[in-house]
């Protein structure tokens, strides 16, 4: 059957299931849906009044509801070109839920051409079941869906009832009490959310108890238009009054998207269909839906609202585009650089039950870059982009000022963003280096002034990646140093000799504000040049102390920027000079 024949039958089928409703008598969005007098095609008319039967239902586990799940993912399965069609590619082990009223846990190395669907979840509080050695025989026997927690019995139905057999669960299929077991299913999970065929995230639940579906009141969702009385758009809608066409469920995903390990899975999953407090939700490559929201087109298929927190697609692009990209002196790597850092940064700002999952909550986006097999990854960073890549900055500014602390246990190198709790920024290349506008080439000419020399991480066995640490690693980086002393604020100061006078100064940003130091050293990495009325220098690069145990090592604890004139070159007061005086650089690792 071809996808235009799969197409015909769906929109059949939609028919079907609308014929024993009187179109003349259902309203959507204020406008009835009268065939004779709309504008809409019979088609699309039927497409709006699901969109209005599952938003007025009783409750999100309603027929309407689902069906409109359904159309949904058909019209993406056999319309999309940009989103990947199911995949044979399995799980080492699903659920099984061909025997209606149970469901049981299976190895897949027997099965063939089956399609599975994956549950993105919050565990919470609550007693979660779980693949342990203690729980294995009954799992794999079969247990009763009425033993099961209410997130993963909705889930299941929601699976049967959209046409599969099979969903994937991480609780119940990784064994959770074998470190070896877990630590080979993490590290393939970029793969298992990728070749599902969809995820169902569970936005209302904070543990497995809640369920996915909520019950509510219809008459809360049906709109009343007060644009002839205010003559401005607005409609009210129960407790609410909204502009047409704000969504209804933006909150809902935005809370789920506080998760830290649900924010890998929404990246790496083709297609997610949302139950949220409010409603479904859908999200694929080609579209963003929810059941509040329909603008007219094909299969009810249109562009995205301008939500700054949707990176399915960014990610998509930044890995079938620009993944490759192995130097920052090729083209095209400002997207790179762009889209990768407002991933971390918008991670960074996501909240870990266990803090030290940092790297291993977003170990699949990095692996599905790495398969590309141009990039390596070092503790967060590529390796083949530094050391531009160490220029990140502890804490939010502008509008969002925040700070950081650095984790008193290891997880991570001092030079990696993960070794932080709180969120992270990449600042210097979006100030100082602007760039064209199809992100091909940096406007702004700059220099790397550091070199590196060597860059690694020890690789850990199961048990300490199961434990969420990350190993240690090092940085030996061939650059300029310069002894620097702490300054009032936000600077680092540098005196000539002991009875100068001339104090220069440059403004810095700690990693942990809660460290105050005498002595700190400062590292150039890159000098750019930026050309306003006059040309100016930026110069930027690290602040270090030495290594509290490891003897001729040093650890990071901020970055620093100086800005003066081109002609200033010279000046004493420039912590690096380009007057040709230039200190000979030093090997230094960082720990």
């Amino acid at each position: 059957m071809t996808d235009e024949d799969k197409n015909l039958r769906l929109r059949q089928e939609l028919r079907q299931s609308l014929e024993s409703i009187d179109l003349s008598t259902v309203e959507c969005n204020g406008s009835k849906l009268n065939n004779t007098n709309s504008q809409l095609s019979e088609v699309d008319a039927d497409i709006q009044r699901l969109h209005y039967l599952a938003h007025t239902a009783k409750s999100t586990a309603s027929d309407w509801t689902i069906g409109l799940a359904k159309f949904w993912l058909q019209s993406c399965i056999n319309g999309h070109a940009r989103c990947p069609k199911p995949s044979s590619h399995l799980p080492s082990r699903l659920l099984d839920l061909t025997e209606p009223s149970r469901a049981r846990v299976i190895e897949t190395h027997d099965l063939r051409e089956v399609e599975y669907l994956t549950l993105s979840h919050c565990w919470g509080g609550a007693n979660m079941l779980l693949l342990e050695s203690s729980t294995a025989d009954s799992l794999f026997s079969g247990v009763g869906l009425s033993t099961m927690p209410k997130t993963f019995r909705d889930a299941i139905h929601i699976t049967t009832r959209l046409g599969y057999n099979y969903l994937w669960i991480d609780s119940l299929c990784i064994m959770q009490d074998s470190a070896e077991d877990w630590s080979r299913e993490s590290r393939t999970m970029h793969q298992i959310y990728r070749h599902s065929v969809c995820t169902i995230a569970a936005l209302a639940a904070f543990d497995g108890q809640e369920g996915c579906f909520i019950k509510r009141n219809p008459l809360q969702y049906r709109e009343c238009d007060l644009s002839a009385i205010t003559e401005l758009p607005l409609r009210i809608q129960g407790e609410y009054i909204r502009r047409h066409g704000d969504g209804g469920l933006q909150g809902s995903v935005l809370r789920l998207r506080k998760r830290g390990w649900v924010f890998q899975e929404d990246l790496l999953s083709p297609r997610t269909l949302y139950f949220g407090e409010d409603g479904i939700r859908w999200e694929c490559l080609e579209m963003n839906r929810d059941e509040a929201h329909n603008p007219s087109g094909e299969c009810g298929c249109g562009s995205h609202h301008d939500d700054p927190y949707l990176f399915k697609q960014d990610f998509a692009i930044l890995e079938s585009k620009f993944s490759t990209i192995a130097s920052i002196w090729e083209d095209y790597y400002p997207s790179f650089h762009s889209k990768w850092w407002s991933i971390v940064e918008q991670y960074s700002q996501l909240s870990l039950t266990i803090p030290s999952d940092k790297l291993v909550a977003i170990n699949g986006p990095i692996r599905a870059i790495e398969s590309r097999g141009s990039l390596t990854n070092l503790a967060g960073h590529w390796k083949e982009h530094l050391p531009l890549d160490l220029l990140w900055i502890a804490g939010l500014g502008g509008m969002r000022p925040s700070k950081c602390t650095r984790s008193e246990e290891h997880r991570a190198p001092s030079w990696s963003w993960a070794s932080m709790g709180g969120p992270i920024e990449f600042i210097w290349l979006y100030r100082m280096l602007e760039v064209d506008e199809e992100k091909k080439r940096f406007k702004s000419e700059f220099e790397l002034d550091a070199e590196v020399l060597h860059a690694g991480v020890v690789l850990l066995d199961a048990g300490e990646l199961f434990n969420g640490q990350e190993g240690s690693g090092s940085i030996t980086l061939s650059a300029q140093m310069r002894k620097s002393t702490w300054g009032e604020g936000n600077a680092v100061e540098r005196r000539w000799s002991q009875r100068s006078r001339i104090v220069s100064k440059c403004n810095w940003k700690q990693d942990d504000y809660r460290q105050n130091l005498d002595e700190v050293w400062c590292v150039l990495i890159i000098r750019a040049q930026i050309r306003f009325d006059s040309t100016f220098i930026e110069d930027a690069g690290l602040v270090l102390i030495p290594h509290k145990t490891s003897v001729g090592c040093w650890s990071r604890i901020g970055v620093f920027s100086q800005f003066y004139k081109a002609d200033d070159g010279d000046n004493p007061l420039v912590f690096f000079p380009r007057n040709g005086t230039t200190s000979a650089k030093e090997a230094i690792r960082i720990l």
